[in-house]
């Protein structure tokens, strides 16, 4: 099978019945601002927990969805929304609404105070004499370093833990390729669950993300990778794929952004590196 696949930088028929998809608006999402609209359109979305109460919900009820014609290829997103959704049948809890909110003020406020140490020590840097402009640059990149750790502690205080595999699909493929995720997903074989775009009209490539349980649980990260990899949705010696955290997400953190962050937690050839 031809992958397909657009990278985005930083940034079987077995006669089973088909998957249940389905689309509508995310139940618990943040409120949406501009910035987050740009986000989408990049490709990358605040997070909906699809193994939400709501979410399994609809799961339940929406039979045979994908035999009506929810296609990704075909179904715009101004009738059904930006999404179409797939839950693994492993219950899962996301975190609360007050949760989000909590990393969201205080990751935004930490993102603030690095911006204003930033400036203070790029001033001093601009000022130092020549022999002393590295040791300034040091300091800037621990701060950033502080900064990121502070992300991720504040991350699992509030359990917004999870992320997602990216895939940038074709839109001639992706019918294809969101079928085996679905498939793979309702058999527990990925994540907890995954989410493809919708036609936009824009003849864009479409993100398929396939979302893990716990960015810190490498073994589970790996499995799900591992995979993608035997179902043919990701080419080992090719382009690599890149995982994002969804508190990132949440935070509106994207690639060449204004923090000098990166914006993906590692990449496929990270996870695989030495298998062939």
């Amino acid at each position: 099978m031809n992958p397909g696949t657009i990278i985005k930088k930083e940034d079987g028929d077995d006669g089973a019945a088909p998957p249940r998809c389905y689309s509508f608006p995310p139940p618990d999402s943040p409120t949406r601002t501009t910035e987050t609209k740009n986000e989408e359109a990049d490709g990358d979305t605040v997070m909906t927990d699809v193994s939400s109460p709501e979410c399994s919900r609809v799961r339940r009820t929406a039979t045979r969805v994908v035999a009506t014609g929810l296609t990704p290829s075909s179904t715009p997103a101004d009738a059904v929304g930006p999404w179409i959704y797939v839950a693994a049948p492993q219950p899962r809890r996301g975190p609360q609404q007050a949760e989000l909110a909590r990393l969201v003020a205080e990751g935004t406020r930490a993102l603030h105070r690095f911006e204003n140490d930033r400036v203070t020590l790029q001033v001093q840097r601009d000022r130092a004499p020549t022999g002393a402009k590295q040791a300034a640059t040091r300091a800037l990149l621990r701060r950033r370093q502080e900064l990121e750790s502070e992300l991720f502690v504040l991350a699992r205080q509030t359990g917004v833990v999870s992320g997602k595999w990216m895939l940038f699909i074709t839109a001639d493929q992706v019918d294809e390729y969101w079928t085996l995720v679905t498939e793979a997903t309702v058999r527990g074989e990925l994540g907890f669950g995954a989410k493809v775009a919708t036609d936009d009209g824009q003849g864009r490539a479409r993100l398929i993300a396939i979302y893990t349980h716990d960015h810190e649980d490498h073994e589970d990260v790996a499995r799900v990778l591992r995979r993608m990899v035997e179902l043919k949705l990701v080419k080992v010696k090719e382009k690599p794929i890149y995982y994002k955290c969804d508190a990132f997400t949440h935070l509106e953190i994207m690639g060449n952004n204004p923090w000098g962050l990166k914006a993906s937690r590692f990449s496929s050839r990270d996870v695989l590196r030495g298998e062939s």
